[in-house]
């Protein structure tokens, strides 16, 4: 079974997002259920892992097993109803567009592609502590 890390978005508000670590194919698409279609991005694949199908639901049965709010009732029985029920495996099988997934380039505004590093910043503001203006106020010490 496929895990990955994701971004995701919180009722599908992609200005509210959350990031996910070692999410399961199955994972994705309850969480699709309960956030909307579109609520996970960034995907990033990364090692399998042997989990059997029954844990598997078991697992999100614990997590993500409560009724919804809106009335629509438990989104794990929903998408895999009955108790030897097959989970997905890998991402391929939820048939998700290319652009949901992390990019790898980058294009600059030059038209090039670059391989992006996975420890390069996602914003355009990377200003550190050590360029901070002195605002001529003394640091306090410690007490005691």
């Amino acid at each position: 079974m496929q895990t990955a890390n994701i971004l995701l978005s919180l009722a599908g508000e992609h200005g509210n997002t959350v990031p996910m670590f070692d999410v399961t194919p199955a994972e994705v698409a309850v969480l699709n259920v309960i956030h909307g279609n579109d609520s996970v991005k960034e995907i990033e694949p990364l090692k399998d892992i042997k989990r059997s199908h029954s844990v598997e639901l078991e697992r999100l049965q614990r997590r993500y097993g409560k009724p919804q709010t809106d009335g629509r009732g438990n989104p794990v029985s929903m998408l895999f109803p009955g108790a030897a029920a097959r989970v997905f495996e890998r991402f391929d099988e939820l048939n998700i567009p290319e652009d949901f997934f992390k990019a790898e380039k980058r294009v600059s505004a030059g038209g090039k592609s670059r391989k992006v590093k996975a420890e390069e910043p996602t914003t355009a503001n990377t200003a550190s502590e050590d360029t901070e203006d002195d605002d001529g106020i003394e640091e306090m010490g410690a007490f005691g």
